[in-house]
């Protein structure tokens, strides 16, 4: 029954489209870019994205239309690799972000290349991860939170401390580890060695109360955590 309602939906906007002269109203791409979708088909989802971004460039939601087709290009670059429709898909991610003026998402984008190639050209793949500075892969570690991928948005900070050994704001980096860790992925142990390694290295940073209240609470039920309260820091 899903599939017919699909196929009769597909139908209603084919012929709205013929009798718009070809394009359709936003409404009607994104429903169509969210059927595609629906059925795994990213290449015709990136085709409705293609034309939300250029048919609707003033609507309030252009921001996550750019978005979604970033990464649905990135997604089918994946989906293709190792063919030449990989070598396309990657160019035009770099296209998108170049034309975005999103200088964060250009470096999204080099992430994942950088990512992708690591597993079969380590060393090509350490100088492409160079190339990203360190607001570059705070923002790749936050689209990895974004999407729940909590391991990902791990290893984003994890190339920060490896790619910036010395930044003095490294702290946060090691922090928030832990706190996915803590919070997300209810690894206790590997959280507590990052907080701990936070009142290690950094005892005086700003996050350094935060990890030692990390530390007192994690793991334990609403009923039990003690906030902390106004008296308690004077």
């Amino acid at each position: 029954m899903r599939s017919v309602l699909i196929l009769i939906s597909m139908a209603i906007l084919i012929a709205l489209a013929g009798c718009t002269g070809g394009r359709l109203t936003e409404e009607e791409y994104l429903t169509q870019a969210k059927l595609m979708l629906d059925q795994g088909n990213i290449e015709d989802a990136i085709y409705n994205y293609k034309n939300l971004v250029e048919y609707y460039p003033m609507s309030e939601q252009i921001g996550e239309y750019r978005s979604q087709l970033l990464d649905l290009t990135l997604r089918a670059a994946e989906k293709h690799a190792g063919t030449s429709k990989e070598d396309v898909y990657i160019a035009e991610a770099m296209a998108i972000a170049k034309s975005s003026g999103d200088t964060l998402a250009g470096y999204w984008v080099k992430y994942r290349i950088a990512e992708r190639t690591s597993l079969t050209d380590a060393e090509k793949g350490k100088a492409l991860f160079a190339e990203i500075p360190i607001d570059g892969l705070y923002f790749a570690a936050q689209m990895a939170l974004g999407k729940g991928d909590y391991a990902g948005a791990n290893r984003g900070y994890e190339k920060i401390l490896e790619l910036y050994p010395d930044d003095p704001g490294n702290y946060k980096a090691i922090f928030l580890m832990g706190f996915n860790y803590s919070e997300y992925m209810k690894d206790f142990v590997k959280a507590k060695l990052y907080f701990d390694r936070v009142l290690a290295e950094y005892p005086d940073c700003d996050l350094a109360p935060s990890a030692k209240w990390m530390l007192e609470n994690m793991g334990k039920s609403p009923d039990e955590i003690k906030f902390i309260e106004e008296k308690d820091q004077a």
